[in-house]
This record gives C-alpha cells, sequence and structure tokens, in this order.
C-alpha cells in the first residue's frame, strides 16, 4: 500500500495530545466567530456548526471527538491483529479461488475476531468513563443532551452534594461495565477450554 507509514502517523496523531489539549483545540476551531472549521463550511456553503446551542450538533461534535481521540488505540489492537496474520492461509484461500471480499469475510474477520472484541471492550470502556470531552466542551448541554453518566455523577455529588445519588451512578457505571465484560471474559473463557 503506498503510504502506509503517512496513514499510520496520521491515524496515531491524536494519542500525542492529551484529552483536555484536544478539547480546547477542536473547540477554538469549533467557534462560530473565528473557529476554522466553520469558516471552512461557511465557504463551501454549509453552514455552521451551532454546538453550543443546537442539541444535535453538541451531540455530533462530542461523538467525533471522542471518536477521535480513541481511535488511535483501537486502530492499534486491529493493526496489529491484521499483520500478525498468517500470508499462507490468505494465499490458500485466492489459491482457491476466493475473491478478495470473500477472504476477508471467511479467513481475515474470524481469525482477528478476538482483537475486535478486545477493541470493542476497551471502546465501550472508554466510553463508560467518558467525562472530560464533554465536560468542557459543552458541561452536559444544550438541554442535557451530552451528559452522561460521568458527568451526571460529578454534577450530583461535586455541585449538589448529592452524595447518595453520585455513588449510585458510580455504582451503575460499574455495573455496566461489568455486564460487558462478564459476556466477553466469558466467550474466552470458552474459546480457551474449546481450544484446548
Amino acid at each position: 500500500m503506498p503510504g502506509k507509514r503517512f496513514i499510520v502517523s496520521i491515524l496515531l496523531m491524536p494519542y500525542a495530545v492529551s484529552e483536555v489539549s484536544a478539547v480546547v483545540m477542536w473547540r477554538f476551531m469549533l467557534e462560530p466567530d473565528v473557529g476554522l472549521i466553520n469558516f471552512l463550511l461557511g465557504q463551501i456553503g454549509l453552514g455552521q456548526i451551532s454546538w453550543a446551542t443546537d442539541r444535535w450538533d453538541a451531540l455530533l461534535v462530542v461523538s467525533l471527538l471522542s471518536i477521535w481521540l480513541t481511535l488511535p488505540f483501537t486502530f492499534l489492537i486491529l493493526y496489529s491483529a491484521v499483520t500478525t496474520l498468517p500470508r499462507e492461509i490468505t494465499e490458500a484461500a485466492h489459491v482457491d479461488g476466493a475473491s478478495r471480499w470473500q477472504i476477508f469475510w471467511h479467513v481475515t474477520l474470524p481469525m482477528i475476531m478476538p482483537a475486535v472484541l478486545v477493541a470493542l471492550l476497551f471502546r465501550y470502556i472508554f466510553a463508560m468513563r467518558l467525562f472530560s470531552e464533554v465536560w468542557l466542551l459543552t458541561e452536559g448541554g444544550p438541554a442535557r443532551l451530552t451528559e452522561v453518566l460521568a458527568v451526571y455523577l460529578y454534577r450530583h455529588g461535586f455541585r449538589y452534594q448529592e452524595f447518595g445519588v453520585a455513588a449510585a451512578a458510580g455504582w451503575i457505571m460499574v455495573a455496566l461495565s461489568l455486564l460487558i465484560a462478564l459476556y466477553y471474559l466469558y466467550e474466552m473463557y470458552k474459546r480457551m477450554f474449546r481450544d484446548a
């Protein structure tokens, strides 16, 4: 693939930026008056992103920022899984007449599925502990649409001094994380004894 090193370095760039710096950078770039992104969107006739006042624009910006920040970790997991695949199996499938799409669905994807599950599990954990992006960008607003459990916990615990509600929200976060993790651990446990 031409330019593979350049593409990999572009995908890993968000790892070099702290979450707080990234949020401040994106907030400045999305400013309605002086922001680069809103300026470029206005130049091509798409209008501005009003993330500070529009509920759906705020949710879109928070989601894209969270994906941008956690993409390098997910990419590293999947990239390492793909690069360690034995070439002989895919070459044998190609010799047997399988198309590239069939090789991907029937050979590559089943072989990297444990890495995909690990990446999904970590992405879920990152999403459960999402706080700084939401708090620094929107503080859960507008109309509490971007308020996640960690922001809810922080607001009730440290602003309203409702420690019982905050503790309950914390336990809900732990229970939801454990629920997803238990399914993954159960699947890995079954696979370990099936392959043994």
